[in-house]
């Protein structure tokens, strides 16, 4: 069983990867997003688990990749920022670029809204924003995976909210 931390949207707040590692040290790997690159940055060495960052559109100069694929225990997760796809406005294409490399989720930010959502044969996930969502309070994603089992999608609060 592997757990995977999902963040996104910091923008400006580096202490959201030391809270929500802190709050979780038992995590498997973090999964970051974009919007806040610099952010992690700042923080990476400090870490306790390996991170997978993409960036997102307002990571000027970021040299984070701007997608990546990973598989946690049989299940391929395919992770981008959104804004390439126009997640603001729908996810269908979003989904049909998951399922075109056999992915099992699609992880995204850019929305700053937390949200999970079944769509064609990919489940669509989004943590919200770990620093200014657009409803609600700052949240994080945590993923329970185990190899034959559906994974467990959770959307969290921050910890220790500023």
């Amino acid at each position: 069983m592997k757990t995977i931390l999902v963040l996104s949207d910091t923008h400006g707040s580096a202490s959201a990867f030391t809270r929500v590692a802190a709050k979780n040290p038992k995590a498997d790997a973090l999964i970051f997003l974009g919007d806040g690159c610099k952010d992690l940055e700042k923080v990476q060495d400090a870490l306790p688990m390996p991170v997978y960052p993409v960036h997102g559109n307002c990571d000027f100069g970021a040299l984070e990749p701007g997608e990546g694929l990973v598989a946690f225990e049989g299940v391929l997760f395919y992770y981008v920022h959104g804004h390439q796809y126009n997640v603001k406005y729908s996810y269908d294409d979003l989904a049909r670029n998951a399922i075109c490399r056999g992915a099992d989720v699609a992880l995204f930010g850019h929305t700053h809204c937390p949200d999970l959502v079944q769509l064609d044969k990919v489940t669509l996930f989004n943590p919200g924003s770990a620093a200014i969502p657009r409803s609600g309070r700052p949240t994080y994603g945590r993923i329970t995976v185990e190899e034959g089992k559906a994974p467990v999608f959770e959307h969290l609060e921050m910890p220790d909210y500023e």
